[in-house]
């Protein structure tokens, strides 16, 4: 149904929630294997609720209270994360992180300078 502003609005027919689209990757952060079953990319490409330790975290892309921010909130080497969700516009951005039993919020810039290791 559109308004008149043209702005559409879900009916009853069409789906309240975005399809499940395929995550561009992009050159400088392939997803590699590992071992048998385990996976190592960037955060930023992580699928939804799936578990993940963070092995690298490249600082030097990150301004410096950025990077202070990031670790006092827990999210350094070896700190287990989950993508809880993502954000829903254009730029998928922010991610919410689960980190503990926190969740957080953090830019998808940030999440890039993170390298994960899934199981």
């Amino acid at each position: 149904m559109r308004h008149r502003h043209g702005v559409s609005t879900p009916t009853l027919t069409e789906p309240t929630v975005p399809s499940a689209r395929p995550v561009a990757r992009s050159p400088e952060a392939p997803i590699t294997a590992l071992a048998p079953g385990s996976i190592e990319t960037t955060l930023d490409l992580l699928p939804p609720l799936q578990r993940a330790t963070i092995v690298a975290v490249d600082w030097a892309t990150l301004a410096p209270e950025e990077a202070k921010r990031l670790k006092a909130m827990g999210i350094d080497e070896g700190a287990q994360v989950t993508v809880a969700h993502r954000g829903i516009f254009g730029t998928r951005d922010p991610l919410a992180l689960t980190v503990g039993r926190m969740t957080v919020a953090v830019r998808r810039a940030h999440a890039r300078a993170m390298r994960v290791s899934a199981p």
